[in-house]
């Protein structure tokens, strides 16, 4: 029992992770509240990692992370 608490094996549903992905895009004050408890590690695939990057950055820069500016910060 001690050995699976100490596992390293990370566990990932692709389907959650766009489910948080876009809760926090379409709810304004999600992020905030989401980003107590995760970071960009909190995601296995790297594509939801960079979308994270991408909306706490703009969050950051008090943008609204939404779609089209999400989108935006991912191509610059």
């Amino acid at each position: 029992m001690n050995e699976i608490m100490n596992s390293t094996i990370q566990v990932h549903d692709e389907e959650c992770e766009k489910y948080v992905l876009g809760t926090a895009m379409s709810n304004a004050n999600a992020l905030a509240e989401i980003r107590e408890f995760i970071n960009d590690d909190s995601f296995y695939i790297s594509k939801h990692q960079a979308i994270w990057r991408a909306m706490v950055a703009l969050e950051d820069k008090g943008i609204n992370p939404e779609i089209v500016t999400v989108f935006g910060e991912l191509q610059s």
